[in-house]
């Protein structure tokens, strides 16, 4: 049984891989993963302890939904990396701005998926966007 869901997630993990991504990552971004924090500093309004994740469990795959009707997306999948995780969301890295009030589906490597609410984005480079969202506990 185990073997089963390992091969599933390898799989998984393949496809992912395998998805377009077109971020271009900063010189200094080897740096700031490196020192990315993993708990909640006095200053900031958390209300639950982040995790940073795994180096090899990092690609998520991303798929837009039509959120902001100004905006238009295409619900094509690409691949993003997850930074961290916690109880109530999750940051990952994109290569495009997302904004407040957009929602979107994320899948990790490991099958779970989970409808997420765009919190905040950070722009790290020219095509690197830190992207800090909520999940979404009763999906409309």
């Amino acid at each position: 049984m185990l073997d089963h869901v390992s091969e599933e997630q390898r799989t998984l993990s393949d496809s992912i891989a395998k998805l377009p991504c077109a971020i271009e990552f900063p010189a200094s971004a080897a740096e700031a993963l490196r020192k990315h924090p993993s708990s909640a500093r006095e200053d900031e309004l958390r209300r639950h302890p982040r995790f940073p994740v795994p180096a090899e469990r990092r690609m998520a795959a991303l798929q837009y939904r039509q959120t902001l009707p100004a905006l238009p997306r295409d619900r094509q999948l690409c691949k993003v990396y997850t930074l961290d995780l916690a109880r109530g969301g999750a940051s990952f890295l994109h290569a495009e701005p997302l904004y407040p009030g957009e929602r979107m589906e994320l899948m990790f490597v490991d099958g779970q998926r989970r409808t997420v609410d765009v919190v905040r984005c950070r722009r790290w480079g020219r095509r690197c966007f830190e992207v800090g969202t909520r999940f979404v506990t009763n999906a409309n």
